[in-house]
């Protein structure tokens, strides 16, 4: 199990580096092993099953294979299936929990949002029983699906609960016993936040924070972020920043955003945004 949990870790490194092949393989290889020495309620093994459909996720989404999406959802639902067949050991909690996660992302992505929701305050509702301090991660997530949700429907309260969410997770860091975000939490955040107080169009304020976190994107990955992932980050909020001056029929400051951001795609033509996070 040393070597495999080791092999498990090689895996994240090297798809966080790109290559995203080369670490399904070696998830797959982690997976085929754990089902030779462990029962299928094993800890390790539900999270290398995880592991693995995170993989089917991914390049599904890469590739637009709806099988491999389908393969995706459908070993996520297996991890949790057998979570609760076996009970919930605080060793096993983990793995549920992130198929939980996870496949609420998808589900979110499908349209099927009441499930969603229910699948990641279920997640949240676990993490806080466990006293657990990441449960802010899991909170974004909610938020994800809310924002989704609200912009399907156009449904203001669904919006505003995806706000609440991601001003409290950010308020995290202020307050009286503070948390200090991740860099990618906080980044996370603040992009939904915007995308999310996009949807604010007549609402001064909003535009007013958004300039804001714009502001504060720029200062806080300056230097710490490969040049690739802050031009990434920063294309995803101004574009919001000038659709939403777009809108308001504010041309002039739709332009210049707009000449800004035709620079930057002109400059780093690799570049493909996230937008799966708001905007």
């Amino acid at each position: 199990p040393d070597r495999l949990s080791t092999l498990g870790n090689l895996a994240i490194a090297i798809e966080k580096l790109g290559g995203l092949e080369e670490a399904g393989d070696i998830k797959a290889e982690v997976l085929a092993g754990y089902k030779k020495i462990v029962d299928e309620s094993h800890p390790s093994r539900l999270a290398a099953k995880h592991n693995l459909a995170s993989f089917f996720d991914t390049r599904a989404r890469r590739t637009g294979d709806a099988d491999l999406r389908e393969r995706a959802k459908r070993m996520y639902r297996e991890v949790i299936d057998v979570g609760k067949a076996s009970g919930n050991t605080p060793h096993s909690i983990y793995p549920i929990i992130n198929a939980k996660s996870s496949l609420a992302g998808m589900l979110g992505e499908d349209g099927d949002f009441s499930q969603a929701v229910e699948l990641q305050e279920e997640v949240i509702d676990e993490l806080v029983r466990n006293k657990d301090p990441m449960v802010y991660r899991y909170r974004l997530g909610l938020a994800q699906v809310y924002f989704t949700w609200g912009q399907a429907t156009q449904d203001p309260e669904l919006l505003e609960k995806a706000r609440r969410i991601l001003e409290g997770v950010l308020a995290l860091e202020s307050g009286g016993q503070a948390i200090e975000l991740s860099t990618a939490d906080r980044t996370t955040a603040k992009r939904l936040l915007v995308a999310v107080l996009g949807q604010s169009l007549e609402d001064d304020e909003a535009l007013e924070q958004v300039d804001q976190i714009v502001k504060e994107l720029q200062e806080e990955q300056v230097g710490t972020q490969k040049g690739r992932q802050l031009n990434t980050v920063m294309i995803a909020v101004k574009y919001q920043k000038a659709w939403m001056h777009h809108q308001r029929d504010e041309y002039a400051e739709a332009t210049e955003l707009y000449e800004e951001l035709v620079e930057a795609m002109e400059d780093n033509p690799a570049i493909k945004p996230d937008w799966r996070l708001g905007t």
